[in-house]
C-alpha cells in the first residue's frame, strides 16, 4: 500500500488477497512495521522523495504482547539523520529533543555510518529484552525507560560530533 500524497509508504504480507486493507492490518497486529518514505534506506522515489525538506520520518514496531509499554517508534529528525527509540512507556522528553537540539545537531553534522544505526539498533535490542521481563511481571518500568530515552538520545547526540 502506498500513499505518495501522505509521503507514506507500507507493506503487509498477506497469505491470501481476500479482504480490505483494513481486515490485513487487523489479520497482522503485532506483525506490522510502517516506514515513512523519508528513510536512506528506502527507494526514493522522485515524486514523494526531497531530502533537503524532509523534516522527520519514523518507524513503528508494535509490540503485540504489550504494546502500551514496549510499542517503538524510532523517530528520525531530520529525516536523513539517525534514528531516536521513542518507547511508550517513558513518560519524559529529554530536552535536547524538546529544544532542537537534536534536529539541528544532525542537520549540521550528519554523516551516515551502518555501524552507528547498527549500535542503535543494538542498543534498542538489548534494552528490549532486559526491560520485558520487568513488564510482564506488572512491575513499574517508567524509570528505565525515561533512562534509556534519554541515554538514546544522548548517544545520537555523541554520533554527529
Amino acid at each position: 500500500m502506498c500513499s505518495s500524497e501522505l509521503g507514506i509508504a507500507f507493506t503487509i504480507l498477506r497469505e491470501n488477497d481476500y479482504g480490505s486493507t483494513e481486515d490485513a492490518l487487523i489479520d497482522n497486529y503485532g506483525k506490522i512495521t510502517v516506514e515513512l518514505v523519508n528513510s536512506p534506506k528506502v527507494g526514493k522515489h522522485p515524486a514523494i522523495w526531497n531530502l533537503p525538506r524532509a523534516q522527520s520520518s519514523s518507524t513503528f514496531l508494535i509490540d503485540p504482547k504489550h504494546p502500551e509499554k514496549l510499542t517503538t517508534i524510532f523517530v528520525t529528525l531530520p529525516a536523513y539523520g539517525y534514528s531516536i527509540p521513542f518507547l511508550m512507556g517513558a513518560n519524559a522528553t529529554p530536552k535536547a529533543l524538546m529544544d532542537g537540539t537534536v534536529y539541528r545537531t544532525q542537520k549540521e553534522a550528519f554523516r551516515y555510518s551502518e555501524f552507528y544505526e547498527a549500535g542503535v539498533n543494538d542498543e534498542w535490542r538489548r534494552f528490549i529484552y532486559a526491560v520485558r521481563p520487568k513488564v510482564e511481571k506488572g512491575e513499574d518500568a517508567t524509570k528505565d525507560f525515561n533512562d534509556y530515552f534519554l541515554r538514546m538520545v544522548n548517544l545520537v547526540l555523541s554520533m554527529n560530533k
